[in-house]
């Protein structure tokens, strides 16, 4: 596995406005999306719920018909990343 490449500073990301809601860790697991607990079904309700549901399903449609294959997926700003997961 490749180490993390930091493209921010602490204290740069810090001082972002949004930056304590998107990088609070006790925060994050009261999310929706949070699935690191194994609760999917949370997960799969808000994306029905918040008409996202056919973005994900075109998502893992397009990655499932790349198997096999390398896939690079960048996902910036986008708090924990659950999506490129």
């Amino acid at each position: 596995m490749r180490p993390i490449e930091r493209w921010i500073t602490d204290n740069q990301l810090a001082s972002i406005y949004s930056s304590k809601y998107w990088n609070d860790l006790e925060e994050e697991k009261k999310k929706e999306w949070w699935i690191a607990n194994g609760n999917y079904q949370k997960c799969l309700d808000f994306l029905r719920k918040s008409g996202l549901f056919d973005e994900y399903k075109a998502a893992e449609q397009h990655i499932m018909s790349h198997l096999g294959m390398p896939l690079k997926v960048a996902d910036l700003a986008a708090g924990t990343g659950w999506a490129s997961a």
